[in-house]
């Protein structure tokens, strides 16, 4: 920092982080208080999972939501509570919960970023959206969290191969889609681009197994994968147990092939889908083969356009997370592009822009898919915290060094948080679409 002394400045970063960590915990409560005051928003379904699970003493799965969450709510849970007063309790305890999440991912960011990018970026997703996310019943409020955390390790091991970090990407990947079943096309996206810088090794090298560091690639994408699978093994045999098949999620499999919501309910929701495999014929059943066949490529296009159009609209409404990323990544690019020669820049860091890219564009896709059916900003919220991960590495990879230029991009970050903070203010008690 230059001009303090280390004991000084790590004096001011620890205040800095524990006043944060109040001012999160205190929104959150208030926007309990103010706007979240009864179970709608499909908290009431994690509530009715966490109470089979208690009855029934069996990890109890419903076909749309992992079971992770409603476990830990059991904690909460005590006999002869009420409807809403174990509403209030599992609120309460989220809230916690999501602020320990947050404090966590401080201490993952500070492994990847300089000092002050960690805490700059740790603060503008926080406040700009995760804290409006915390006081509701639902996974998402650790689900964020977890899921930024797997893209930035999945993102280190195509660009550092180690064994014990790769245990920890598949540990932390098998944790999110316990908590959201969205995060396994990010995993198949990690071995697709392993598997292409593979490819790449086996046709410039004449023996490339005789290779270490193409031993330890291939070994390294193993074990992610492995240990992914070992940790979500107990919800596959849930899977399997109730519905027939280890992967079944309605989401995935039925709902976003349907061309509206109220579809759903006459399709395979009124077939008792949460309950065990709809029993249709397989004509009625919906799928992806069956939705290409009737819908032209006119008709896909404008699917798409109206979940981007939803999405967007919803994302400016929003208390600033759109205005503080989308600052973010070009006060990012800016950095990266003015510190750098393009030519050993783009041939050393490819596969991370190829992954990057492809996860944001095919991510993007699926939540404008789905959207235009089931609006929720809880898609595009997703990739909020990779998107500002990105830009801070954009910004700390940066040629450019002395403290002036380490204060740069967290100065510019937190002054666009600045710049919304009376926004996020006034949406503590007043935004009624958070949470969904």
């Amino acid at each position: 920092m230059g001009w303090v002394t280390k004991r000084a400045g790590a004096a001011i970063y620890g205040t800095v982080v524990a006043l944060a960590l109040a001012a999160f915990a205190r929104g959150a409560s208030i926007h309990a208080l103010a706007v979240n005051l009864a179970d709608g928003k499909d908290q009431a379904a994690y509530l009715a999972l966490a109470r089979r699970i208690v009855r029934t003493h069996t990890l109890s799965v419903d076909g749309a939501r992992p079971p992770i969450y409603p476990m830990l709510l059991t904690f909460v849970w005590h006999e002869g509570a009420g409807g809403q007063q174990f509403f209030e309790s599992a609120r309460s305890f989220t809230v916690v919960l999501a602020t320990l999440g947050w404090l966590a991912f401080l201490f993952v960011l500070r492994r990847q970023l300089r000092p002050l990018t960690a805490l700059a970026v740790w603060l503008a997703v926080g406040f700009s959206l995760w804290m409006f996310y915390a006081p509701y019943v639902k996974a998402e409020a650790l689900f964020f969290p977890f899921a930024t955390t797997s893209f930035m390790l999945l993102l280190e091991q195509i660009q550092r191969p180690r064994y014990p970090a790769a245990f920890f990407a598949g540990l932390v990947s098998g944790v999110a889609q316990l908590l959201k079943a969205s995060l396994a096309p990010s995993l198949w996206l990690f071995v697709a681009v392993q598997g292409l810088l593979l490819g790449r090794s086996l046709l410039r090298t004449a023996h490339p197994f005789r290779n270490l560091r193409v031993r330890r690639r291939l070994g390294v994408s193993a074990l992610v994968v492995a240990t992914f699978f070992v940790v979500i093994s107990p919800y596959l045999r849930a899977n399997m147990r109730v519905f027939g098949r280890p992967f079944y999620n309605v989401n995935s499999d039925f709902y976003m092939w349907n061309d509206s919501w109220a579809a759903t309910r006459r399709g395979t929701r009124g077939h008792h889908d949460r309950q065990g495999f709809p029993q249709l014929p397989p004509d009625r059943l919906p799928s992806a083969k069956r939705y290409f066949e009737q819908h032209s490529v006119g008709d896909v296009v404008e699917r798409l356009e109206r979940g981007a159009a939803g999405l967007w609209k919803g994302a400016v409404a929003g208390p600033g997370f759109l205005e503080v990323s989308t600052f973010g990544l070009l006060a990012g690019l800016a950095a990266f592009a003015l510190g750098r020669r393009p030519s050993p820049t783009l041939r050393i860091y490819w596969p991370l822009a190829l992954f990057s890219g492809a996860y944001f564009a095919g991510y993007c896709i699926l939540y404008c898919w789905f959207y235009a059916i089931n609006p929720g900003l809880r898609f595009v919220a997703a990739l909020v915290g990779p998107a500002l991960f990105v830009a801070g590495c954009l910004a700390d990879r940066t040629r450019a060094r002395g403290p002036r230029r380490a204060w740069l991009f967290p100065l510019m970050l937190v002054g666009s948080l600045l710049v919304v903070t009376p926004t996020i203010v006034t949406y503590v008690d007043t935004w009624s679409a958070a949470g969904w």
